[in-house]
């Protein structure tokens, strides 16, 4: 999950800083979002950038079982479902693993 979304969002985020426009040639409906709250859908390369770089951190500190890996990846989850359709249902699908309880084993 960490390595998709956070993949792809260095993707497009780089695809936009140096081709001037996102993957596909089109913004999704998080740019309506973006818009509402007074951000340029332009502008937000860069966050995407770092944004998919914590989804990857966050992938590999859940594989290295980092005691702050839960918590990263639970706050870039809620900050991701603002990416409207793809990143809202990756985001969700994070947020149900990593709270679901766990069986204990002996």
């Amino acid at each position: 999950m960490c390595l998709l979304q956070g993949g792809y969002m260095i993707f497009d985020g780089m695809h936009r800083l140096i081709t001037g426009n996102y993957f596909g040639g089109r913004v999704g409906p998080w740019a309506d979002l973006a818009l509402a709250v007074g951000l340029s859908p332009g502008a937000m390369a860069p966050l995407f950038v770092i944004l998919g770089a914590l989804w990857l951190a966050a992938g590999v500190a859940l594989l290295l079982r980092k005691r702050w890996s839960t918590r990263l990846l639970i706050a870039v989850s809620v900050v991701s479902l603002a990416y409207l359709v793809f990143g809202t249902i990756l985001s969700l699908i994070a947020l149900l693993i990593v709270l679901m309880p766990r069986k204990r084993t002996a």
